[in-house]
């Protein structure tokens, strides 16, 4: 598809096509996969300490960090999104690994059906995200703009839905964070695209993030989250 910029009172044709990363995706090596296995430690490891402080405990405690780590991942994957995929549901694997055997060397609680239901969870959630992650990076213009969308809403939703549960001042920072950088986040993955289209994406954001909420409430009610 070609958009028309118009410059110095001339028309140029600029040609739009999907990244290059996206068209010719890249052999998906351990190489490749060793950073999503990197990602998945470090968001483990914090998870398990992130209790240890004031500063950070709200933090370990949200779905936020696992679907962006996971998106993350797929962002930067040159894979296939099969691929890509694949280095997302690895990531929260890794993630959730390490901070079962963290915690249990920390407290000596151990949670078995917990370790399994959240790797059940990390299965389904970070393909999902990684795919998004990808689409959001090197997508066809629309794909970019709607999975810019699913990934800006996830904090927006998630802060909301705990700030109505958690009432003390760190934790309210913590979400009010989680917010602020879901509605700055399509300013940075849509950056080239224009402010009129970062101001929709940041406004269907906040609109998906309503049902999103409400998913988020149930699910988080019945795992016994809130």
């Amino acid at each position: 598809m070609a958009r028309l910029r118009r410059g110095t009172g001339t028309l140029f044709a600029v040609a739009t096509s999907p990244s290059p990363s996206l068209a010719t995706p890249a052999p998906l090596t351990a190489q490749a996969l060793a950073p999503a296995v990197v990602a998945g430690l470090a968001l483990g490891l914090f998870a398990a300490f992130a209790d240890r402080s004031i500063v950070t405990t709200s933090l370990g405690q949200m779905v936020t960090p696992w679907v962006l780590v996971a998106a993350f991942a797929g962002w930067r994957s040159r894979a296939s999104l099969p691929g890509a995929a694949v280095e997302g549901g690895l990531a929260l694997v890794v993630a959730n690994g390490a901070y079962y055997v963290a915690t249990v060397l920390l407290t000596s609680v151990q949670t078995p059906r917990f370790l399994v239901l959240w790797t059940a969870i990390g299965l389904v959630v970070g393909p999902a995200a990684a795919v998004t992650g990808r689409l959001a990076g090197s997508g066809p213009d629309r794909l970019r703009l709607l999975a810019t969308v699913a990934l800006a809403a996830v904090p927006i939703a998630e802060g909301v839905v705990l700030w109505g549960h958690i009432d003390h001042p760190e934790a309210h920072a913590t979400y009010a964070t989680g917010l602020g950088f879901g509605l700055l986040l399509p300013l940075w993955l849509l950056r080239r695209e224009g402010p009129r289209t970062v101001a929709v994406a940041v406004a269907l954001a906040a609109l998906v993030a309503v049902p999103l909420g409400v998913i988020f409430e149930v699910t988080f009610d019945a795992i016994g989250i809130v």
